[in-house]
């Protein structure tokens, strides 16, 4: 996709009064873009930022994404004591350049700035201008706010195009007036001139920051990219165009066909030839990611794909739709963005889009198929697009769709350990963990693909095996296609400090499984919405057997708590000499209201203090 992306802030009208803490100030900042056609345009870049300490450090960095259609024509980037003296100036010659890895084929770079103060407070100036030459399907963002904690004394943007050339806005977190008139020279100008923006302060659950900001977009109804000419005016039009990219590159090589229909024609149903085609696709594939051109958009042809074996996610999505037909199963491409999940259906843009999945429609449900990692399960919507907004490509022009979510209550992570527990604190620990559905991506990469020495790693920061050695560890994986994946770890470990050892007394934390969780802090007068992406349901079951000739002296209390934001229930058993524990926390993802983080914090606290609870065992 074509896209300038700049670590730079603009700003948009904020209203509400409320105590602030910053750590930098944009002073002054001006975008102007000039459109001197649909195929041409510069932009223009000027900032003055006022850095107050080490943690505004981010926003002195500059990162410029261009390619051979976009070209840096001037850079200047200077460094002023707090008094306006001249630290130190950089140009243009002075930018690093950021190449791709081996696995790119691309005519995009990146030029970057990362200056470091050594001093503060700063003020860096910040100017450039960028040209494009061969179209776009969006003009630069007014958007705000990059970071948290930074305020803005002025801001403005302006737009300056052909009468000809029907520009449309999309306003998102803001209320900002653009203004609009007609220069002397009879062009369009729209302009947006903002002072005193208040800072965006981070806080806890409060989503992402780019779900927050304000922001305008700017966008033509029509368009040219690279020699071709498309309609954004709906979602519709702009999917009928990106239908036209695909036209006429299905054509698959003879000897695939024949392998295909060697593997399908014997199957009886769908399902069936979309595993087996899924397993057949995975082993003469590999992702490559192709930039060149248009060819950000536009796929290899899926016979190009078929010889070399690699391709890219438009590619690979086209190949596996292309091997499906062949064996008589229809499909849809999708084009997805993994960093923004809500796309406005009032504003249709290429802006943000930067995925390409398949969408494969069933008789009673529909499959979403990754096409660039075979590792994950077939039907799995991994974490980067599940619950994404995607837009079909279809000819006759498609809709946009939301992919399925990973439900909280399917989110489960069921733990088991047995703790023979010794008289001087040590335990023996035999324990399982079982994680499925949202758990299992993370889960895959933090152990399946790990060796066992890292595995072990992890059962170290995860689990309270005070001063201990694991003896042992087995991963198992289930990945069937269509069902809900699963990790499940099976270890043993020797615990020196399990418990602690007073006198004639032990301090015994009960449950291992949850330690290290930080309380939320006190927010008077939060402003974000609380925001829970992910939701899960943890259950753990543990027995913990206590040395012959001690008692119990105390047990905690069973815990209850139900709250709108889940419930959490804890019960304790003692019997023949063993105490046993059940516990269940059900975590609900969601929005809540920002006046609710009172009652959402008080539960959040009451868990981790559950959790953390200890039992009192004495020599008889």
């Amino acid at each position: 996709m074509k896209k300038i992306i700049l670590s730079m802030a603009l700003a948009l009208m904020i209203t509400g009064a409320r105590a602030q803490s910053y750590h930098t100030v944009v002073l002054d900042d001006k975008t102007t873009c000039i459109i001197t056609d649909t195929k041409h345009s510069t932009n223009v870049y000027q900032r003055k930022i006022k850095l107050l300490n080490k943690h505004g450090n981010d926003d002195a960095q500059v990162v410029i994404s261009l390619d051979k259609t976009n070209e840096l024509k001037n850079f200047v980037y200077t460094v002023y004591d707090e008094n306006g003296r001249e630290l130190r100036k950089f140009k243009k010659k002075d930018l690093m350049r950021t190449e791709y890895s081996h696995n790119f084929k691309t005519d995009s770079y990146k030029m970057v700035m990362g200056y470091m103060p050594s001093t503060y407070p700063c003020i860096i100036n910040i100017e450039f201008t960028v040209e494009s030459n061969d179209g776009s399907l969006f003009y630069p963002v007014f958007s705000p706010i990059n970071n948290y904690e930074q305020k803005v004394e002025k801001a403005s943007y302006q737009i300056i195009a052909p009468q000809d050339i029907t520009l449309r806005t999309y306003r998102q977190n803001t209320d900002c007036e653009i203004k609009k008139s007609i220069n002397d020279k009879g062009q369009q100008v729209l302009s947006i001139e903002v002072q005193n923006l208040p800072a965006i302060n981070s806080e806890p659950f409060s989503g992402y920051l780019y779900d927050i900001m304000p922001k305008v977009f700017f966008a033509p109804t029509t368009f040219y990219l690279y020699d071709t000419n498309g309609d954004a005016s709906t979602w519709e039009k702009y999917s009928s165009y990106q239908a036209s990219l695909y036209e006429g590159r299905q054509t698959l090589t003879d000897n695939v066909k024949q392998r295909l229909h060697e593997l399908c024609d014997a199957l009886a149903t769908p399902k069936e030839k979309l595993a087996k085609v899924y397993e057949y696709f995975g082993s003469i594939t590999r992702y490559v990611s192709i930039q060149l051109g248009i060819g950000g958009m536009q796929p290899i042809p899926a016979a190009e794909v078929c010889r070399t074996g690699y391709g890219d996610c438009k590619g690979l999505s086209n190949l596996m739709k292309s091997m499906l037909q062949e064996v008589g199963i229809e499909s849809n491409v999708a084009i997805i963005s993994t960093d923004v999940k809500r796309h406005p259906k009032e504003f249709s843009s290429g802006y943000e889009f930067n995925h390409v999945v398949l969408m494969v429609p069933m008789n009673k449900d529909t499959i979403w198929v990754e096409c660039t990692n075979p590792e994950l399960p077939l039907a799995y919507v991994h974490e980067d697009i599940a619950d994404h907004d995607a837009l079909l490509v279809k000819n006759t022009g498609g809709q946009l769709i939301s992919l399925p979510c990973h439900k909280d209550i399917n989110n489960v992570e069921h733990s088991q350990a047995e703790v023979i527990l010794k008289e001087d604190g040590g335990a023996h620990v035999s324990l399982s963990q079982h994680w499925q559905d949202g758990y299992y991506e993370n889960m895959h990469y933090a152990l399946t693909q790990k060796s066992e020495e890292k595995q072990k790693d992890y059962l170290f920061s995860s689990i309270a095996l005070m001063g201990g050695t694991i003896d042992s560890i087995n991963i198992e994986e289930k990945t069937d296609a269509f069902e809900v994946p699963e990790v499940k770890l099976r270890a043993v470990a020797e615990c020196r400090g399990y418990g602690t050892k007073t006198g004639h007394r032990l301090f015994v934390r009960i449950d291992p499984f949850h330690y290290g969780m930080n309380p939320l802090r006190e927010i008077a007068n939060r402003k974000n919405d609380i925001t829970r992406e992910f939701g899960y349901k943890d259950i753990d079951d543990i027995t913990i057997i206590i040395p012959e000739g001690h008692k119990i002296e105390s047990l905690p209390q069973n815990t209850n708590l139900s709250t709108p934001f889940g419930h959490l229930k804890i019960e304790y058993k003692l019997q023949d000499g063993k105490v046993i524990v059940h516990a269940e926390h059900y975590a609900k993802q969601g929005r809540f209201d920002a006046k609710q983080y009172p009652e959402f914090r008080k539960f959040y606290n009451q868990v981790i203090s559950a959790y953390q609870q200890k039992m009192v065992i004495a020599q008889e």
